[in-house]
Parts: C-alpha cells; structure tokens; sequence
C-alpha cells in the first residue's frame, strides 16, 4: 500500500481520476492492482489503483498481522484540525475514524 498526499489542493482526495490524497494498492509482483480492489474495473488504469480515498496526507499504512485489517495515519490542515487514525483503508472513501487528534487534545500545545 502507498498513501498519497493531496498536493495542498482540497479537492483532489474526493476526485477518482486523481491519485493524490489517496491509499493506493498495488501488486509488487506485476505493478498492477490486485483484483480486489474497490475500482480495479475502472477504465482509467490508474484509478484501478486506488483502494481507498477521501485522504489529506497519508501519512503512514500499516496491515494488522493475522487479521488483513489495514489502518491508516494522516495529518490535516492545521493543528486544530490535528491528526488522524483510521481503521479501513478499503471502504472505498476513507474507511472509519478510530481517533482524531488536534490541539485540544495536547494542552500546553502551541497552535
């Protein structure tokens, strides 16, 4: 899995013909997208890569051993707006937020 950022353009996470602010899944072995992925019938080939989107700044991808459960680290636009952790990707749109972290979150924190 990669994780995309969205190039300091909001609209890009939402938009299927763009790559950024997205979690992209790709077979290693043949560079193509895995057959289970939410779009790998797209007829644009890059968008058969997206495996979730909805994403500010993917941070981090890491897949729970033994359970397939994939979770996702990203930040948003600002400190009040904090980061996130997300169970999913694979919903297809940004999966479910376990925990979002802004600055009330850190008190003493400087914004």
């Amino acid at each position: 899995m990669v994780g995309t950022g969205d190039t300091a353009r909001g609209s890009l996470p939402q938009d299927l013909n763009s790559l950024g602010g997205k979690v992209l899944r790709v077979d290693l072995a043949t560079g193509q997208a895995p057959p289970d992925n939410p779009f790998v019938d797209a007829e644009n080939p890059a968008q058969r890569l997206i495996y979730d989107y909805g994403h500010r700044n993917v941070q981090g991808v890491a897949v729970r051993p033994g359970t397939g459960q994939a979770y996702s680290t990203e930040h948003g636009p600002s400190t009040a707006a904090g980061g996130q952790l997300r169970l999913g990707p694979g919903a297809g749109r940004h999966g479910q937020r376990l925990r979002r972290v802004g600055a009330d979150d850190r008190p003493g924190a400087v914004p």
